[in-house]
C-alpha cells in the first residue's frame, strides 16, 4: 500500500500489542458470557478488523484496522480453549487441542504460498483477505450450530 517500512513496523506493533491486550478481554469476555456469544464477539471484532483493513483509505485507518485484527486474534486464544474444555471437558483437554493440530496444519503450510502467489497474480492481497474473511464468517455460521453441552463432559452431577 506504500507504507514506508517504519511507518508499517508500527502497524505489525499495533497489531502485536492489540492481540495481547485482546487475550485479556477476550478471557474476561469468555468467562463472563456464554461461549457462543463471546465466539460470535471475537468473530465480529477480527472480521471488522479485517474488513477496515480491506477499506483503509490512510494510515490512520490502517492503524485502526491493525488494532482490530489484534484484538479479534488475541481474543481468539482464550475462545479457543474454553470451547475445546466446554465441548470435550477437563480429562481430554491435551488430546482434544493436540488433534486440533493435524486439521489446521494444512491450512498453515498452504496459507502463506496461497496468498503469495495471489499477490503474484493480482498485486493485492484482497482477495486472499477476503477468502480469509469468508472464513470468518462461516466460522460464525458454523458455531450457532456447535452443540456446547450444558455440563462439562466427564463431571458428574450429584
Amino acid at each position: 500500500l506504500g507504507v514506508e517500512p517504519r511507518r508499517a513496523g508500527v502497524l505489525m506493533s499495533a497489531d502485536a500489542g492489540a492481540g495481547a491486550f485482546g487475550r485479556l478481554l477476550g478471557g474476561d469476555l469468555v468467562d463472563r458470557s456464554a461461549n457462543r456469544l463471546a465466539s460470535w464477539i471475537v468473530f465480529a471484532v477480527r472480521t471488522g478488523g479485517g474488513l477496515a483493513l480491506l477499506a483503509a483509505p490512510s494510515y490512520s485507518a490502517l492503524l485502526a484496522a491493525s488494532i482490530g485484527m489484534g484484538l479479534g486474534v488475541g481474543g481468539i486464544m482464550p475462545l479457543w480453549g474454553a470451547l475445546t474444555g466446554a465441548c470435550f471437558g477437563r480429562a481430554i483437554f491435551g488430546r482434544a487441542m493436540g488433534l486440533m493440530t493435524p486439521l489446521m496444519l494444512p491450512f498453515n503450510l498452504a496459507g502463506a504460498p496461497i496468498a503469495a502467489y495471489a499477490f503474484d497474480q493480482t498485486g493485492s492481497y484482497a482477495l486472499v483477505l477476503s477468502a480469509f474473511l469468508g472464513t470468518f464468517v462461516l466460522g460464525a455460521v458454523v458455531i450457532g450450530f456447535l452443540r456446547i453441552p450444558r455440563v462439562e463432559p466427564g463431571i458428574r452431577i450429584a
